[in-house]
């Protein structure tokens, strides 16, 4: 799934808070996982997998407030 503004234009306020707790949850879940010492591919793919989650939460953030919508 693609997260941009474009996208988000469909989403009622209610739908948009819980996209974005939806994200919060799972970065936090993310970062509570066992951190994979000495294995490059996977220290490659949870930090891409926390990328992309907190660039999504990020424009949801973003669009949010250019929207005047209070997220938290």
């Amino acid at each position: 799934m693609t997260v941009n503004p474009l996208f988000l234009k469909a989403f009622e306020t209610e739908d948009l808070k819980g996209l974005y707790n939806e994200l919060e949850k799972c970065l936090s879940e993310i970062r509570g996982e066992k951190f994979p010492h000495g294995d490059m591919e996977s220290i490659r793919t949870r930090n891409l997998r926390l990328q992309r989650l907190y660039g999504a939460s990020m424009i949801v953030r973003n669009f949010a407030r250019a929207k005047r919508i209070i997220l938290v």
